[in-house]
């Protein structure tokens, strides 16, 4: 029985989103290769729509008015603090509870997107990857450092027919170690629940996941099942993920999609069967990409690994 023909050896996923409450990313992921995306948005207030900024978010920043500040966090207009506890705060606003995670290392600056600023484009992403409106009241905001990972490419095994392994070294490329980032868990509704990676500065999302925990499928695949679901599954994918790298990443088009495997997701009432895709862009940009082999839609991504 076999339920994989890849195993990823190597995966930098982005251990800091990890919060000190509930922490969506707490939960378990095996060997779905989740993480990291690029996208912007422009404040809070109107999340109909997804709009790309980053080229205007340094010079807003620059020019940004000094607001109200609490126990040194910057508050939005209308913001109270309900409750401290050690080196948390309860955050009510918007008709949300945010909850908000100082760090003790990295200290928020002018240069730094707000409290607002982060809220909006976290909830208008998520509106766009589902194309649904499945957010929850409760948002976890911490500011930290991306950590970089001890090796930076991506081994491959792949087991041969006669007992050996291939092996394939894919380098991770441009990436977003070392950079100052906010890490966001948003509640969702209908069993989803959302994790994100915020560049602090530039507003760009370089990491994101959904926790989808309903309706999961899994199956161990013989050797001839695994080998007719690829074939059936790798042109299809690849054009989700393609399509989906262009439309929600801004990254253009994808020229190669390479490293496909099956994969699975675990959560805490079931597990889900995924396809996960590599994809390399006109402009030598890489994205990972995990499909839910079910819904065929796309679960979490990595920009730039």
């Amino acid at each position: 029985m076999r339920k994989k023909r890849y195993t990823l050896m190597t995966l930098a996923l982005a251990s800091g989103m990890i919060l000190g409450g509930t922490g969506i990313l707490s939960q378990k992921i095996s060997d779905a290769k989740t993480e990291k995306l690029v996208t912007t948005e422009k404040k809070s207030g109107d999340f109909s729509e997804l709009v790309d900024e980053t080229a205007n978010l340094q010079e807003k920043n620059d020019e940004k008015e000094p607001l109200k500040t609490k126990q040194g966090i910057r508050l939005p207009e209308g913001a109270e603090i309900k409750e401290e506890k050690g080196d948390s705060f309860k955050i009510l606003w918007d008709n949300r509870q945010i909850t908000y995670y100082m760090s003790e290392t990295e200290k928020e600056s002018d240069a730094d997107l707000t409290i607002e600023e982060v809220v909006g484009i976290a909830i208008k992403s998520i509106q766009a990857y589902t194309n649904q409106n499945n957010i929850g009241k409760n948002i976890e905001i911490s500011l930290q450092k991306n950590t970089p990972a001890d090796d930076d490419t991506y081994l491959l095994s792949e087991e041969t027919s006669d007992g050996g392994t291939n092996e394939e070294v894919i380098p991770a490329g441009k990436n977003n170690n070392g950079i100052r980032c906010y890490a966001v868990d948003v509640e969702g509704t209908a069993e989803h629940k959302y994790s994100l990676l915020i560049n602090s500065v530039t507003g760009q999302v370089f990491s994101y996941a959904d926790f989808y925990d309903k309706n999961g499928e899994h199956h161990n695949y013989e050797d001839a099942q695994f080998s007719e679901l690829e074939k059936k599954m790798k042109p299809e994918c690849a054009a989700i993920a393609g399509d989906f790298v262009k439309k929600y990443l801004n990254l253009g088009d994808v020229e190669d999609s390479f490293a496909f495997s099956t994969g699975l997701m675990v959560t805490e009432n079931c597990s889900r069967d995924t396809f996960d895709i590599f994809c390399k862009t006109k402009d030598g940009d890489t994205v990972m990409v995990t499909i839910d082999q079910l819904e065929k839609n796309v679960l979490c991504f990595v920009v730039n690994p």
